[in-house]
């Protein structure tokens, strides 16, 4: 009995050093102390005889890794702008250099995806914690980063108490996404999604709001280039080709039939940019008061406050940012009409192979990767599979693929 008592002590006694050198690190406010570590805990065996005392301290000590984390994060964020000079190259062309942010995050995150899929609403809310303008900035990082460090805080940040950096545009997922997990991989990326033909009707008013002349969807339904368009064509609505590409899933052949097989970039094609940042993924039904619920809505700001370690979580669910454009549109917009159903028709597809590759692929293979982030996933992909389906209620899917005219929904 006492060799066993002696036996089932030792893990106790690698804890409590664990512990004395965590608080030592907390003391010395060492970022390289807390990280190196904390992560010893997760090394040590549970003992013999583990039970619910041991329980309350595990819990404790979890709690005070994640105390000690964010302490050390918030320290680097308060100090990092002494180190601005390090993390460029030398010249009148002075570019980051390759992986700058090792030392710590340089740009906390980025919202690069997609249009019309609540980047307004999600700039709002983190405007309040980073000093950035509520518009979209696609320049490269090395310029994004020079404005929020030299430019944007004496604009945006007049009292000095916002500790993030960030920045918006909703393209920047193609192709520049790349160039945030060469310079910048500690960057947090943001990427919002929804119903492809929804998307499509929001970014169609906006254009009835902006132009005189009425625009002709069918102008813009051909495939082609190796960007995004800058305006409103048929490609915006392959999100999945995107997501796809950032690396996360194992493309194999299988899978590659469910990402636009038929498109010169799809299928066989598509190119795996292997992206090492941390990723968080939502649907703007998520995020909407009239879809989902006050519970529901603050489950993803606090999500989202976790993911990128906030120090004010509370600001996340306080109210919800109003961004309602109240421009009348120059002329009618409807994308359910009769005359637009051949055009839904070409964007119906897209949305059915999201609805089997977000679910079936990606949803099960990040499953347990703390750095891609899908807050509330059983949720998130039952709005997903409703991407099958045309919202209008007019087509339905028929057996080669293609959607007709039917007197059912899918």
């Amino acid at each position: 009995m006492a060799m066993d008592c002696q036996m089932n002590s030792k893990p106790f006694i690698l804890w409590f050093i664990t512990v004395g050198l965590c608080l030592t690190s907390y003391c010395m406010s060492s970022r390289l102390m807390a990280f190196l570590v904390l992560p010893l805990w997760d090394d040590v065996a549970q003992p013999v005889g583990f039970n619910s005392s041991h329980v309350s301290l595990l819990q404790t000590f979890n709690s005070t890794h994640a105390t000690l984390l964010q302490t050390n994060e918030n320290i680097w964020r308060k100090n990092r702008d002494k180190y601005f000079d390090s993390w460029f190259t030398k010249g009148k062309k002075a570019t980051l250099h390759p992986q700058a942010d090792k030392d710590g995050a340089i740009l906390d995150f980025a919202i690069i995806g997609f249009a019309k899929c609540g980047t307004t609403e999600m700039m709002a809310k983190l405007s309040k914690f980073a000093a950035m303008p509520l518009s979209d900035i696609c320049t490269p990082v090395h310029q994004t980063v020079y404005y929020a460090y030299k430019n944007w805080p004496k604009q945006y940040d007049h009292n000095g108490t916002k500790i993030l950096k960030g920045t918006k545009c909703p393209r920047a997922i193609d192709p520049d996404v790349s160039q945030f997990s060469t310079f910048l991989p500690r960057t947090k990326l943001i990427i919002g999604i929804r119903h492809p033909v929804l998307m499509y009707q929001s970014f169609w008013k906006m254009f009835a709001r902006n132009q005189e002349a009425a625009f002709n969807p069918y102008d813009h339904t051909k495939i082609y280039g190796k960007t995004l368009c800058l305006g409103l064509c048929l490609g915006r609505a392959r999100y999945h080709l995107y997501l796809a590409a950032l690396g996360k899933t194992p493309l194999d052949t299988e899978e590659r039939k469910f990402l636009a097989p038929g498109d010169y970039d799809g299928g066989k094609n598509l190119i795996n940019k292997n992206i090492s940042n941390p990723i968080f993924l939502y649907d703007i039904t998520q995020i909407s008061e009239k879809e989902s619920s006050k519970l529901e809505i603050d489950l993803i700001w606090n999500d989202l406050a976790k993911f990128l370690q906030l120090p004010d979580k509370e600001k996340m669910t306080v109210s919800r940012e109003s961004q309602n454009n109240d421009r009348t549109p120059k002329y009618h917009v409807d994308i359910c009409d009769e005359k637009n159903d051949d055009l839904r028709a070409l964007i119906m597809p897209y949305g059915y192979e999201m609805s089997i590759w977000l679910c079936d692929y990606l949803l099960v293979h990040v499953a347990d990767d703390n750095n891609f982030i899908i807050p509330d996933p059983d949720r998130f992909c039952k709005i997903i599979r409703g991407y099958s389906k045309d919202p209008c209620g007019r087509l339905i899917r028929s057996d080669n693929g293609t959607y007709i005219l039917g007197s059912t929904k899918v």
